[in-house]
């Protein structure tokens, strides 16, 4: 069997409950409080935010309105993702040398293991050192309404309150950021990190693999990276520590990226 085709089977079993239940699901165990690091490993965040990615591409799902999905069936789905590669032909597999093959297995997990540092702002750091005028740095602003140094200054600060355990923001967690950038600033800043339900399903659906599915995407990091918060009302939640972490370590490339050959 195929990947595609194997994944077709799972987005069938999952088609039949809401996304929305879904991703609440998804969010419930991936932010579970664990003893030590090694169960929060166990909870293989990457696993959970690939069956949110999948949940939200499939178009024939329904939204909101449906069946909720029980816990015992959540727990079915992510045993038959978690069982996939036994299934299907992933990639090469049985071509490849052993320890490439046990490295691009443990490839989506790894980065839940690197450790966080400041260091993740490097990309930004190195753009804050070009000219004011300079043409990236223009195109920087014109993307996130934001200064390179204004989002350094922000991103540290959230950074920070993650470390040392917050996992959820409101109004008045940004109250000290709003004195010393302004209220327009963080609200650009927010923006740029988060995304409501249907903006997140928007994201998923535009992505380039949301039509066929390929092996490679089992191992590959989530696009949600990019929007590390998850926009509820008034609230916002975050996705997984590490997702913030590697988020704000590639956000330059990512944002400047979206220019195409004007990057």
């Amino acid at each position: 069997m195929g990947f595609n085709e194997a994944y077709k089977v799972w987005r069938n079993q999952a088609r039949r409950y809401t996304v929305a239940s879904l991703i609440e699901k998804a969010l419930q165990l991936i932010r579970r409080p664990a003893a030590d690091k090694v169960e929060a490993l166990r909870i293989a965040p990457w696993q959970l935010l690939l069956m949110v990615k999948w949940a939200c591409q499939d178009r024939m799902a329904n939204l909101r309105v449906g069946e909720e999905i029980p816990d015992q069936k959540f727990d079915e789905l992510r045993q038959h993702l978690w069982d996939l590669p036994s299934v299907c032909d992933l990639w090469a597999r049985d071509t490849l040398p052993g320890q490439l093959f046990f490295r691009q297995l443990i490839r989506p997990q790894i980065d839940y293991q690197r450790r966080p540092t400041p260091g993740m702002l490097r990309e930004a750091a190195l753009l804050a050192t070009q000219p004011g005028n300079s043409r990236l740095r223009r195109q920087f602003t014109d993307k996130t309404g934001l200064g390179v140094e204004q989002f350094m200054g922000m991103a540290y600060a959230v950074y920070s309150e993650v470390s040392h355990g917050a996992v959820d923001f409101n109004n008045d967690s940004f109250a000290a950021l709003r004195e010393r950038y302004s209220g327009q600033a963080v609200e650009a800043f927010v923006r740029n990190i988060s995304l409501d339900f249907d903006g997140l399903v928007g994201m998923f659906r535009d992505l380039p693999d949301a039509g066929e599915k390929v092996a490679s995407e089992y191992y590959e990091s989530s696009p949600l990276r990019r929007f590390p918060l998850f926009r509820v009302g008034n609230e916002l939640l975050l996705w997984h520590p590490t997702v913030l972490y590697r988020g704000l370590e590639g956000f330059v490339h990512s944002v400047l990226a979206e220019e195409g050959q004007a990057y």
